[in-house]
């Protein structure tokens, strides 16, 4: 089995219609655990495959301006 480190997000507090906000997606098997939110997250994990309801658990290490 794979675990794979997706980048969903590296935006600023800068508005970018090209960048998400920060985040990243862990998965291993059928595990996926997303750090940290940012805008167009939901858009970014759905380009990976894996929809909002696939989350095993979110979590949020800190707030972020962006």
């Amino acid at each position: 089995m794979t675990t794979r480190v997706i980048v969903t997000g590296t935006g600023t507090p800068i508005a970018d219609p090209n960048r998400a906000g920060p985040g990243v997606l862990i998965t291993h098997g059928e595990t996926h655990m997303q750090f940290d939110t940012g805008r167009a997250t939901v858009m970014r994990l759905a380009a990976t495959g894996v929809m909002l309801g696939d989350l095993t658990a979110v979590f949020l290490t800190h707030q972020h301006s962006d």
